[in-house]
């Protein structure tokens, strides 16, 4: 689940926040249900109004998400070159393919058990 507000280092100690507004529809996204990876490498529940509306949502957050990456990078660009250019990468695709991205109703007559969660590893 997307919290709110969501955070994202920009260095070793610093967070950034991103705060959103919400709305009263549960939506789930799925890079791997939008044919944009091969396993759920960003499986996300969040409220928003309308699809269109967690498009949004979505898109800033991750836009918000690159910006602290690139953030992170610039502080030390020899601590961890490799996965964070690794994570540029993969928001920046799946910003490019914005048009692919799938949204769907979330059941809410369940319980979801989240044992970890960060936001900071989107």
């Amino acid at each position: 689940m997307i919290s709110n507000p969501a955070t994202f280092f920009v260095d070793g100690n610093t967070e950034l926040s991103f705060k959103y507004e919400g709305g009263n529809v549960l939506y789930h996204f799925s890079a791997k249900d939008s044919g944009l990876s091969t396993y759920n490498d960003m499986n996300i529940i969040f409220f928003a109004n309308d699809k269109d509306h967690a498009r949004d949502i979505l898109s800033r957050m991750l836009s918000f998400k690159l910006g602290c990456l690139i953030t992170y990078r610039n502080q030390d660009p020899h601590k961890n070159s490799i996965e964070t250019a690794t994570r540029i990468d993969k928001v920046t695709e799946y910003l490019e393919r914005i048009s692919e991205w799938k949204f769907t109703l979330t059941p809410r007559n369940q319980m979801f058990i989240v044992g970890w969660a960060a936001n900071d590893t989107i």
